[in-house]
């Protein structure tokens, strides 16, 4: 018996894969600039005396505040008692 055949197989016309591209790396700049320098320049001991400057105008401003107030603290009641008085005989005797 004699069978025929229905399908007649035939290779697949595969073709070869074409290899990636792969992109050229950046380039990298490698120049080094630097700041200008500055014109007015200033030493070491120029900025301690200018710092030094500012704190004293700091604590004369802060010192003329509390000395040119024209407000009288208030009295205290304890103040007019007689054991106060007693530190203060004391105090004057040991001098």
């Amino acid at each position: 018996m004699l069978q025929k055949q229905l399908t007649v197989p035939e290779p697949f016309n595969l073709t070869k894969t074409r290899p990636k591209m792969i992109p050229l790396p950046k380039v990298i700049k490698r120049d080094i600039v630097a700041m200008p320098m500055p014109k007015d320049r200033k030493s070491l001991a120029d900025i301690e005396n200018d710092k030094k400057m500012r704190r004293q105008a700091t604590t004369d401003a802060i010192r003329r505040e509390y000395e040119d107030n024209g407000k009288q603290r208030f009295p205290l009641a304890t103040e007019g008692l007689p054991s106060t008085k007693i530190f203060d005989k004391v105090s004057k005797e040991v001098d």
